[in-house]
């Protein structure tokens, strides 16, 4: 028979735990049982032969609006300044239809994963992580934790890099310091100007929840359509300006979807944002809504770009223009897009790192779980220190080493915008096409949803194969090319 410890209780000087509604309290049941660790009406999960017992305190959680604004300004970012790259590649015709049919892919999926977490974990609170190890033990948990850890970070990196780019850039062109001085020296290195970013970065972080952080994504998502509409003025007086258009070679095809797959990178988002949303019930239509307002952005923007400035050789259409300002009109115009862009994209940058906190999180209070002796009396917080945002094993230290090692990689690579590239053709082709089909088969009960999860999952492995082996060779030929010049 079960022979479970002791409940725990809090100490005689500790507070009630109901005054921290965010908290999660963690009660470990050291004992072990055969039946599932992720039957219905539970919260457990198993971990080393012990089981892990949650029991939510949930703040009151994001409304309707706040959730479209997370979603939207989560999958609306710096993936869009690459879209008229793109479109230069592809054309226009197929360009919308690229848009729209990886659109429809990775929605589809992300909503994949909704339904499994409602449907086949116990706990509300559960991650993507923990849907994985639901459908295919803990193997395939560290799977998916490896795979979404890394492409958030990958694009946390981005962000910081073209946060010192542009403010680079801007500084550059406002104060015109002589070339070869020090101050020339210091704002025209992006190490230096993204340092000077870092600690607004580090402050972004300590947000606590999506909630408080409804703020500062609205302010993020105001500037960046403040970006759109500077861009909308340089498109109006550059319309009649003749375009150039180039033909580009099919090897270059699959390099310009990876783009517009790079452009929908927010499915990560997905999860946690349900999860804090206060009634979860109108998450699909408030989702639909969102998909919709991103898709018709993403192929509004793309096409006007494409039509005024033809073909667009850089991955970055405002970094586009500033290396042809002589060419179009309202080059003052570019600067001031690139610095509401800068701003936009540091205060998303907390957004993007939410996911990456959250299973970072998990994984330390696992392991300091497991190394708990088994005689010893767990503490409420289950050994972890008392997380202020009501994730587990959550703390402003694991925050803060997050975003200095993001800080370090866009720092220390030269070609970032290439190894994030390779990094969303490799963990973003899994994590948003490859591991959702995956899951749906295991718990897919309706042979035809098996058969659609299995022709999702070829495409999935069809695109991360060509999509690395493209951004392979092209770090290859770039850096080639590099050395002979």
């Amino acid at each position: 028979p079960r022979e479970a410890s002791p409940p725990l209780t809090m100490d005689d000087n500790a507070a009630d735990p109901a005054s921290y509604p965010s908290y999660d309290s963690i009660e470990t049941d050291r004992a072990h049982q055969n039946s599932s660790p992720f039957s219905k009406n539970t919260d457990k999960h198993q971990e080393g032969g012990d089981y892990v017992e949650y029991v939510d305190y949930v703040d009151e959680g994001t409304d309707a609006l706040q959730t479209f604004l997370h979603l939207v300004k989560g999958y609306i970012g710096p993936g869009c300044l690459a879209l008229p790259w793109a479109f230069s590649i592809l054309g226009i015709g197929w360009g919308i239809t690229a848009v729209l049919v990886v659109g429809a892919l990775t929605s589809y999926n992300a909503l994949v994963l909704v339904h499994l977490k409602n449907s086949e974990c116990s706990s509300h609170r559960a991650s993507y992580s923990d849907i994985g190890e639901a459908g295919y033990g803990l193997g395939f948990r560290s799977f998916v934790d490896v795979s979404v850890i890394s492409i958030q970070l990958a694009v946390c990196t981005v962000f910081l890099t073209l946060v010192g780019e542009n403010v680079s850039a801007v500084m550059l062109q406002y104060f015109e310091p002589v070339d070869g001085s020090l101050f020339y020296s210091l704002v025209s290195r992006r190490g230096v100007m993204t340092f000077v970013a870092l600690p607004s970065a580090l402050g972004l972080s300590a947000i606590p929840n999506l909630t408080i952080l409804a703020t500062t994504t609205a302010i993020a998502t105001a500037l960046l359509f403040l970006t759109f509409a500077i861009m909308g003025v340089i498109i109006a007086l550059n319309w009649d300006v003749e375009a150039n258009h180039v033909d580009h070679e099919w090897s270059e095809v699959i390099l310009a979807v990876a783009a517009i797959m790079y452009s929908w990178e927010g499915d990560q988002l997905i999860l946690p944002v349900e999860t804090a949303m206060a009634n979860p019930g109108r998450f699909l239509y408030v989702f639909l809504g969102a998909m919709t307002t991103v898709a018709v952005v993403f192929t509004l923007f793309a096409t006007a770009c494409s039509v005024s400035f033809g073909d667009v050789d850089n991955g970055s259409v405002t970094a586009f223009l500033m290396h042809h300002a002589d060419a179009y009109a309202g080059a003052g115009l570019v600067y001031a897009a690139n610095f509401a862009a800068s701003l936009s994209i540091l205060l998303t940058y907390p957004l993007q790192l939410f996911p990456a906190t959250v299973l970072m999180g998990q994984i330390v209070a696992r392991r300091r779980a497991r190394r708990t002796p088994p005689d010893k009396d767990v503490p409420p917080d289950g050994g972890v220190a008392r997380p202020y945002s009501g994730l587990e094993g959550d703390s402003f230290p694991l925050r803060a080493c997050l975003v200095l090692a993001t800080y370090a990689l866009a720092i220390s690579i030269p070609h970032v915008q290439e190894m994030i590239s390779l990094a969303g053709a490799v963990s973003g082709a899994a994590t948003s096409l490859i591991i959702p089909p995956l899951l749906q088969i295991r718990f897919a009960e309706m042979r035809a949803i098996r058969i659609l999860s299995f022709a999702l999952l070829v495409i999935g492995i069809l695109f991360g194969i060509f999509g690395t082996y493209s951004s392979v060779e092209e770090i290859i030929e770039n850096n080639a090319a590099g050395r002979s010049s």
